[in-house]
C-alpha cells in the first residue's frame, strides 16, 4: 500500500499540534522522563551491583549514594566524557560492557584522592566480612 505523503502545511500544523500538547503537558512529560532516568539508573546499578545493587567496596546498599566507577587503571569520565544519565544510556545501548563496578561516593572519592578506602585496612574485622558476603554472592549467582 503506498504512503500518503503529507503536505509542508499538514507538516506543520502536526509540529504545531505536537509543541502545543507538550506545553499543556509539562509536569507530565516531566514525570515521566524522571521515571525514565530513575529506571535505566536502576538498571545498571543492578547489573553491575547485584540486586539490589550494593557497592563493590564497602558493600552499602542505600541507592541514592551508589554510582558507576571504571574498574582499577580505567578512566570513567575521561575516556567516555558522560556522566548521569547518558552514561547509563550508552551502557545499555551496548549491552553493560565489562570494566565498570558500583561504588559508593565515599569508597569512589576516597579511591580517587586517596587510592584506597580506609576501611580496607588489614587489621579491619569488617573487610573480612565484607569478602564473605561478596563469595556468598557469587556463589548464590
Amino acid at each position: 500500500m503506498p504512503t500518503k505523503k503529507r503536505s509542508a502545511a499538514g507538516y506543520e500544523q502536526q509540529k504545531n499540534y505536537i509543541r502545543e500538547w507538550q506545553k499543556r503537558n509539562k509536569s507530565r512529560l516531566a514525570e515521566r522522563s524522571r521515571i525514565q532516568r530513575q529506571e535505566m539508573r536502576r538498571t545498571a546499578l543492578c547489573h553491575y551491583g547485584g540486586t539490589p545493587p550494593r557497592c563493590y567496596c564497602c558493600g552499602t546498599r542505600y541507592e541514592q549514594h551508589l554510582t558507576i566507577a571504571a574498574m582499577e587503571g580505567e578512566n570513567l569520565s575521561g575516556s567516555t566524557g558522560l556522566s548521569g544519565t547518558n552514561l547509563y544510556r550508552k551502557l545499555a545501548r551496548e549491552n553493560y560492557p565489562a570494566g565498570y563496578r558500583v561504588l559508593c561516593w565515599n569508597c569512589l572519592m576516597a579511591r580517587t584522592f586517596y587510592s584506597a578506602c580506609s576501611h580496607l585496612s588489614a587489621g579491619d574485622p569488617a573487610h573480612h566480612l565484607l569478602d564473605q558476603s561478596r563469595e556468598e554472592d557469587r556463589q548464590a549467582v
